[in-house]
């Protein structure tokens, strides 16, 4: 039984890399641009580039670089990606997105108002006795 010996296995740093970067195709071709990537740079200074360019808001799924071509062409030299538009549909997800977040703090400090409020109240003391009496004089007394 010979089995080929998987390559990325003498290279650890190359599975993470490829845990991180966010589109997952040509495999081979990505572990051979690679070994030619760490001849340039530490496989860290890559891997912290493959995670900018992976969580990087402006990067379009559509049009992510495949990993072998984003390694040969050295990107994770690249500044972050310029502010795009969105399109209509993730315009309507951002909106909804930011409305939820909007109503859950409301939610959360309409809840604190009313434990403050709760707790104001138990903390408050009883009006004195005859009270009411005493304000209902007074009341009849500013008539006359």
């Amino acid at each position: 039984m010979n089995h080929p010996i998987d390559p990325s296995l003498k290279h650890p740093e190359f599975d993470a890399f490829w845990k991180i970067y966010p589109r997952k195709v040509a495999k081979q071709a990505a572990l051979k641009a690679w070994i030619k990537a760490i001849q340039v740079a530490a496989p860290e200074i890559i891997i912290e580039g493959a995670t900018r360019y992976a969580t990087d808001p402006n990067r379009h799924p559509s049009y992510t670089a495949h990993p072998a071509s984003w390694l040969n062409a050295h990107r994770w030299h690249d500044d972050p990606m310029p502010p795009r538009e969105l399109s209509k549909q993730e315009q309507l997800e951002k909106d909804r997105i930011e409305a939820a977040k909007r109503r859950e703090i409301e939610e959360q400090q309409t809840a604190e108002f009313f434990r403050q409020l709760a707790e104001q109240k138990a903390k408050a003391s009883p009006p004195p006795a005859g009270i009411r009496d005493m304000l209902r004089g007074i009341s009849r007394s500013s008539r006359e």
